[in-house]
């Protein structure tokens, strides 16, 4: 069950049934017309809330899907859950546009990146995979993490990219060349192997 709440008056305004096991993600589209509901029962459901309780169906894998996100124009949406399979859909149109395989574990944090061109996903394997949303494959697999990481949240230029994860850590990962350019020579040392290669982690990809 999804409850919807009007803040003012902190009121609940419509209730929407449809999953048979426990809700894990929502996720709005911008305009907020649709939410998205991600659930145990290994279904995505977009609701219409211009008419509440209408409702499409996504078979989104096997297992509970555990993560959901909308891009910032509100053209995709993502899930992903214990197959470890991310799921690129249409929104509007309720097709899948793409299922990317690369996560070794369930898959449990999504977030777009402010331009939308990326897509980052995260879970029990200890990584973070980032997706190229236009290409529709893995642009840089960042590993650093030593249990299973819970949340990530690009900064809003899209520069960085920080994670959270069970092993107690908040990592931020450089995105822009320049940014790590410019933390390396700030240190005015040789900087280890280790040091660079996590300086320079996804720029292989990245970059043109």
């Amino acid at each position: 069950m999804v409850q919807l709440w009007d803040l003012g008056s902190r009121r609940p305004t419509a209730t929407l049934t449809g999953h048979t096991d426990t809700v894990n993600a929502l996720a709005f589209t911008p305009d907020g017309r649709r939410l998205a509901s991600a659930a145990n029962d290994g279904t995505v459901r977009v609701w219409d809330l211009r008419h509440a309780g209408r409702s499409a169906t996504l078979a989104a894998g096997t297992g509970a899907v555990n993560a959901l996100a909308v891009s910032p124009d509100g053209l995709l949406l993502a899930s992903a859950g214990d197959d470890g399979t991310v799921r690129l859909w249409d929104p509007r149109g309720h097709r899948l546009l793409a299922a990317l395989t690369g996560h070794a574990a369930p898959v449990l944090a999504l977030t777009f990146s402010p331009d939308g061109t990326t897509l980052a996903s995260a879970g029990e394997d200890h990584t973070v995979i980032l997706w190229s949303t236009r290409a529709r494959k893995a642009l840089a697999t960042l590993t650093g993490h030593t249990d299973l990481i819970r949340a990530l949240a690009f900064t809003p230029d899209g520069s960085a990219l920080t994670s959270g994860g069970k092993d107690q850590l908040v990592v931020t990962w450089t995105l822009d060349p320049r940014r790590a350019e410019r933390a390396v020579c700030a240190l005015r040392r040789t900087v280890s192997p280790a040091e660079w290669a996590h300086a320079t982690t996804a720029f292989p990809a990245l970059c043109p």
